[in-house]
């Protein structure tokens, strides 16, 4: 039904995870560039990595970099790697897990959690080889006190900031 209204992807997680043939049966049906599969972990006690399913609730009992590569396998388009840690705490992307994460698969990993500026964009593109991020606090969120204003970085900004050093 989503498809047929026009939209153009879909991201999964629970489901691309319990029910991987559904990945299979929609990038046949409908592209693998329409498939998006949600990766969402955090890192327990003692660092370890852990991937979530649930909203963070249910750990997967998975290797991070076997489970992408897994749903690539299965048919999924893109990646889209979500640090549970970082994510609405504007400090920065996990980099350590994006590269993993990228090296691990051919298709476009979607860095997300912990955006807070322009050179952490360009971190998790350049150091990360993340293919796109997601920054959603960054134009959300103002001054010390996150006061809610939407804002967007000059063009200039983002010329001078992250498309000249890539």
């Amino acid at each position: 039904k989503l498809f047929k209204l026009g939209i153009e992807k879909v991201c999964l997680n629970y489901s691309a995870i319990y029910s991987s043939n559904l990945i299979t049966e929609l990038a046949e049906r409908f592209g693998s560039q329409s498939i998006v599969v949600s990766i969402d972990y955090k890192r327990n006690l003692f660092g370890k990595i852990k991937v979530y399913s649930q909203r963070g609730k249910k750990v997967v009992d998975t290797d991070i970099t076997k489970l992408a590569s897994q749903m690539e396998k299965l048919g999924a388009g893109e990646i889209l790697l979500t640090s549970i840690d970082n994510e609405g705490k504007s400090v920065g992307y996990d980099i350590e897990i994006i590269k993993k994460v990228s090296d691990s698969v051919n298709i476009p990993v979607i860095a997300n959690g912990g955006c807070n500026d322009i050179n952490d964009i360009y971190l998790a593109i350049k150091d990360g080889g993340a293919s796109a991020v997601a920054a959603s606090s960054m134009f959300i969120y103002w001054g010390k006190l996150k006061g809610v204003l939407i804002n967007y970085p000059t063009q200039d900004l983002l010329t001078d900031k992250l498309f000249n050093k890539i």
